[in-house]
């Protein structure tokens, strides 16, 4: 098989080691690996075993489809049935927590994965897949402590804990909620919401006359940036890849985490050009003296934002070249003047040895989690190799 001129190459390596700094940061507390879209576009079908590998045990998704592939992961890994009374002890668990109201819940409740509950609705229908399943369904009550997405507001919350009193077939595993500023360590709303939710974890264990909960609020820059961090347990996305959440980037809470994707294309093309050649759709860049233009691969049709045209640059045999024209649908033009570029060689478009994500998110006037998670499914994952 001819391979693919655009890849995306990650390095597991630099996942544990960040999964390593981030246990350490949070100070013991349950980590749940964020594997929702594609493990934030690093190929779930390489991060979640590696993860495994290393001593993860708790994973998430946002949707059920996700939850359900990456619990088939690591029964393929373990060589175990994917399936699983929520009764039984189990090596892994997997939660999700976005489904339509109505959805039917049969599935996952089936092969014990564990639902984020964010509405009276989402509890009936729980219940009736319980009730269809004859299993135990696991469930996370999500209470809205601000954000204002999906969460059970205080009235909602002692609602579902009347229904809960008396119910058969659920057994309340967490309470979660998510932090609208954490990204922001100054603002005063992050305690707002701790005491809010410290307060919807209290109701929860009193009325429902249970101790031993998962309590997870915390993200990636709650992680990093708070102390002590909030809960029992937290919730690791972007920081696990090796990503800054703080938009500017702050290192002094970030350092230490190492990316973990390289993006790798090549020269598809080389060719001397004349003052005056344009280049790409609408011809707004010309040379201004001859030059040489490389073809390289890659372009918004791959999740490559069209938005850093005429901004980004790529690495070619370690030097910054310019990308000029307008990024198109598979590929982009470098200018790299008398540079000795060849057809074959390799372009790192981010990533080791080229330009930081965070820079393509400043091109693109975007953020990192935005890049790397729109990177497109014709471009294949592979694990870097190490010697």
């Amino acid at each position: 098989m001819t391979s693919a001129p655009l890849t995306a190459v990650i390095d597991t390596r630099a996942l544990v080691h960040n999964v390593q700094l981030l246990q350490k940061r949070a100070a013991g507390k349950q980590l749940v690996a964020i594997v929702k879209a594609d493990a934030y576009g690093h190929g779930v079908n390489l991060v979640v075993p590696a993860l495994a590998r290393a001593g993860v045990t708790h994973f998430g998704t946002a949707t059920i489809p996700e939850a359900v592939a990456v619990q088939d992961f690591l029964a393929d890994r373990s060589g175990q049935s994917s399936q699983s009374d929520g009764g039984d002890q189990r090596d892994h668990t997997v939660m999700c927590w976005l489904y339509e109201p109505n959805a039917d819940l049969s599935e996952p409740v089936e092969r014990g994965i564990e639902l984020g509950v964010g509405s009276p609705a989402a509890l009936e229908s729980i219940f009736n897949a319980a009730h269809t399943t004859g299993k135990t369904a696991r469930i996370h009550l999500k209470v809205d402590t601000g954000l204002g997405r999906n969460g059970l507001n205080s009235t909602q919350l002692q609602q579902v804990l009347e229904q809960l009193t008396t119910a058969h077939g659920v057994q309340v595993c967490g309470v979660m909620s998510h932090f609208a500023c954490a990204d922001e360590p100054d603002n005063d709303f992050n305690t707002t919401q701790i005491e809010r939710f410290n307060q919807a974890v209290d109701t929860v264990k009193a009325t429902l006359q249970i101790d031993n909960l998962m309590e997870h609020i915390a993200n990636s820059p709650a992680i990093l940036s708070m102390d002590p961090v909030p809960g029992n347990a937290v919730r690791a996305g972007v920081a696990m890849y090796g990503l800054s959440p703080f938009a500017p980037v702050d290192h002094s809470y970030s350092e230490g985490l190492q990316p973990a994707m390289t993006l790798v294309s090549h020269v598809c093309a080389a060719k001397d050009v004349p003052a005056g050649q344009g280049a790409s759709y609408g011809l707004r860049y010309t040379t201004s003296a001859p030059s040489k233009f490389a073809l390289v691969a890659g372009g918004y049709g791959d999740g490559i934002p069209r938005q850093a045209s005429h901004k980004a640059h790529v690495a070619i045999q370690g030097k910054a070249f310019p990308v000029v024209g307008s990024i198109a649908m598979d590929q982009m033009i470098a200018d790299v003047g008398d540079a000795q570029v060849s057809p074959g060689d390799p372009v790192v478009i981010w990533g080791n040895g080229g330009p930081h994500v965070d820079e393509w998110a400043q091109w693109a006037d975007t953020i990192n989690y935005d890049i790397v998670t729109r990177l497109g499914a014709r471009v294949p994952r592979v694990e870097q190799e190490h010697t």
